[in-house]
């Protein structure tokens, strides 16, 4: 079976689209927990619970097969490039309170 994060990665799903697989998860009858049924590990739906955004950090680093880390290190050098700047503040900050490595 696949999952969201799968979907994704297979362009069968859009970020956008996670609460149509929340709303899938509690209309039926898995007795998976919704991280799992998602396809995310725990620190990766605890991050995307505290900052949305941070999704498409989850989705290219699985993609690439890099760390989390890796992948907002890697967006944050393209941002410094760029005149536009994201969110990458506010995760960067749950990150170093959360005590996990950049």
């Amino acid at each position: 079976m696949s999952n969201f994060i799968q979907n994704c990665l297979t362009g069968d799903a859009l970020p956008d689209e996670i609460d149509d697989y929340i709303d899938q998860w509690h209309d039926g009858s898995s007795e998976l927990p919704l991280h799992t049924y998602l396809g995310m590990s725990w620190d990766e739906y605890a991050i995307w619970v505290e900052s949305p955004d941070s999704l498409v950090y989850t989705i290219a680093a699985r993609k690439y097969n890099i760390s989390y880390n890796e992948a907002v290190s890697r967006a944050a050098a393209m941002a410094a490039r760029s005149s536009s700047i994201s969110k990458l503040p506010e995760i960067e900050h749950w990150l170093d309170k959360q005590g996990l490595d950049r």
